[in-house]
């Protein structure tokens, strides 16, 4: 027997290149899933922000009485209060984090179907950009119409 094999068998520090070139491409999955996890739930963000805004805006036009204007200015409103909301509630989950134990979710598995890396923190903390992202774009869109 080698004395690289015996190291390996023994639990030393010596690794084989099959073993390290089978674990490399399970961190660069990882790193892929969890980046894929953010841009989703990103996405997710910014889909609803869009659907709120329009929401919103579609009721302020109608119920303001300055057109279009108070349209944007109650859709980015809604927005940031949406936005603020989801902070507060984020703000809560990760103080609460160490003083009373969370319990797991009741579907893991449904879970981790969608997010399969990141967790409801760091989904909720991405959506809440989401919003803000449109919040801005409506802000962008208001002044750029002045």
């Amino acid at each position: 027997m080698s004395k690289k094999r015996r190291t390996e068998r023994a639990g030393g520090g010596a690794v084989s290149k099959n073993t390290a070139a089978a674990t490399a491409p399970r961190e660069t999955a990882g790193k892929a899933a969890g980046a894929r996890d953010v841009l989703k739930a990103l996405g997710l963000g910014i889909a609803g922000g869009i659907l709120l805004g329009l929401v919103a805006g579609i009721l302020g036009a109608l119920l303001g009485g300055a057109g279009l204007s108070s349209g944007l200015e109650a859709a980015k409103d809604a927005l940031l209060f949406v936005a603020a909301l989801m902070l507060f509630v984020l703000a809560g989950m990760l103080l609460l984090k160490g003083k009373k134990g969370e319990r797991p979710l009741a579907d893991m598995e449904g879970w981790r179907r969608h997010f399969a890396v990141i967790g409801p923190k760091s989904v909720l903390g991405a959506m809440a950009a989401g919003v803000v992202i449109a919040a801005i774009a409506v802000d962008y869109l208001q002044f750029a119409l002045r």
